[in-house]
């Protein structure tokens, strides 16, 4: 059975428990949930411009002069439940990797490498000394656009050693099995246009990390692996100076994880070209891992509402990523306790399912149209969606649904939105699968329970529902189209495939 690698952000475990729980015991239950799940390795975040444990090397987030002042209930549980577990001379990350051995589940830290969260706030208690510092090491220096513009250079050497300071500390505190490394927290590294030079840079500060992670590996007597978090297509990855592929050649990294970012899910990750890149030789030492997203929209935020991805979203997107070749699957802002985003029922399932094909194949799955949501400076982030459906041109949506289904139902579901109000009765539209004609279209009234929180997705007004004969699907890509046969105009903006064994 393959494995699943689950990643936990700096502020989930402190925000969404109680101080009650702020204990060893409270710590431990974390990790004991995934015991007998797919669940194998645990990687916990504990940074992003700050530090949620005591670091003598970078601030802790209760040590910010700022932070007294918060009153928001999140952000205050956040830096009163860390402070309290200091004061009481609890190391969280200790206690769970201690726990994570006794379980054996594999223990990881991931390390936000450039976060940039309240960037556009310059006097949020969140952000470092060394941001407010060194305006000079900011991407645009004197930009007043935030979020990305004053993220750190990583041309400036002072950038890159800063850094080295947290993960050197990190390497003697901390007895893990891996340290990954996030590029996508966040992937704009350097000052725009010079992301190809910087690129050489970085992969010299991943081979830095690689010997330093190497002779930390001999002192605890096992190998510390290395990870790393990039975009999900190769191009866009080096065009942003996060040459996966030559970390990969070069043995710099022993897993690979292709990625979206945030804005959405991405239901068509390149795996196998990440392969071919890459080649044999090299695969044979990475372990490569497709990486989900638990937010779920079709085109650009914000001008497109987002939704979450339920049980079987997740499987839709992990029976891709294996499918295409990733050796695991990495889940990525999946949580416990995420009420109302998905239920407790529906994370019990993806912990216990997303990890193999054998255990997705069997359950509804959803393969929805999304896009790729990271891509170099100057290179346009493509969208399928929103399109009108006018004239006598298909609109044309291309799915990757993994095995095709040989018993079950397959329906395509489309959300429609129109300038006048009508029901979709008056709607004239019919749908292709590869070519051949699905069914009429019909509300989709009886499918909406497998909409995410049973609410339409990215606001469409209603959902039209066309049987899809299986006869007519393929191994991997589907071509849909809808096509316009009159009535009122209407725009499409969400198209899934929805398969029920």
């Amino acid at each position: 059975m393959k494995e699943l690698m689950l990643d936990i952000d700096c502020s989930h475990i402190f925000v969404s428990r109680s101080a009650d729980e702020m204990t060893v015991e409270g710590l431990n239950a974390v990790v004991d949930q995934y015991v007998g799940t797919q669940v194998k390795h645990l990687m916990f975040n504990p940074n992003s411009q700050r530090t949620t444990y005591d670091s003598k090397v970078w601030q802790a987030y209760w040590q910010s002069p700022q932070a007294a002042a918060e009153t928001n209930f999140i952000q205050r549980r956040f830096i009163d439940h860390t402070r309290l577990l200091f004061e009481k001379g609890i190391d969280p990350y200790q206690v769970m990797f201690k726990r994570c051995r006794e379980k054996g589940i594999h223990p990881w830290l991931s390390v936000r490498t450039n976060d940039a969260h309240y960037t556009d706030i310059p006097d949020h208690w969140a952000l470092s000394t060394f941001w407010r510092d060194h305006p000079q090491f900011h991407r645009i220096p004197g930009s007043t656009r935030g979020y990305h513009d004053p993220q750190l250079d990583f041309a400036h050497p002072e950038v890159r050693e800063y850094l080295m300071l947290l993960l050197d500390e990190m390497l003697e505190r901390y007895d893990v099995d891996g340290i990954s490394l996030d590029w996508m927290r966040e992937p704009l590294a350097f000052r725009p246009g010079h992301e190809i030079a910087g690129g050489k840079l970085l992969t010299g500060f991943m081979a830095e990390f690689r010997d330093k992670a190497n002779r930390a590996g001999k002192k605890r007597g096992h190998k510390i692996l290395v990870g790393a978090r990039v975009p999900a297509w190769p191009q866009h990855a080096r065009g942003l100076g996060l040459d996966g592929v030559a970390w990969a050649k070069e043995g710099l990294v022993d897993v690979l994880a292709p990625s979206p970012r945030w804005a959405t899910a991405d239901f068509d990750i390149p795996m196998e070209l990440w392969r071919e890149l890459i080649g044999q030789e090299a695969l044979s030492r990475v372990t490569l891992v497709g990486g989900t997203e638990v937010l779920l929209g079709a085109w650009a935020f914000p001008s497109a509402r987002r939704s979450s991805c339920d049980a079987a979203a997740l499987r839709g997107q992990a029976i891709g990523i294996l499918h295409r070749g990733a050796d695991r699957v990495l889940m990525f802002n999946y949580f416990d306790r995420l009420t109302p985003h998905y239920s407790d029922e529906d994370y019990s399932q993806m912990i216990r399912q997303a990890g193999d094909l054998k255990t997705l194949l069997d359950k509804p799955r959803r393969h929805i149209a999304t896009y790729c949501d990271t891509t170099p400076p100057g290179v346009p982030i493509a969208y399928m969606l929103p399109v009108d459906l006018v004239g006598t041109d298909p609109a044309q949506f291309r799915l990757y649904i993994g095995p095709k289904p040989t018993t079950g139902k397959a329906t395509l579901l489309v959300g429609l939105v129109s300038e006048t109000s009508v029901q979709y009765h008056r709607m004239q539209i019919s749908a292709r699968c590869n070519c051949d004609p699905c069914g009429d279209g019909r509300s989709a009234a009886g499918d909406v329970e497998f909409i995410t929180n049973k609410k339409l997705p990215s606001d469409a007004q209603f959902m039209l529902s066309f049987d899809v004969p299986l006869k007519h699907l393929q191994d991997g890509y589907n071509l849909f189209e809808l096509l316009y046969d009159g009535g009122p105009a209407s725009r499409a903006v969400w198209v899934e495939l929805l398969i029920q064994p």
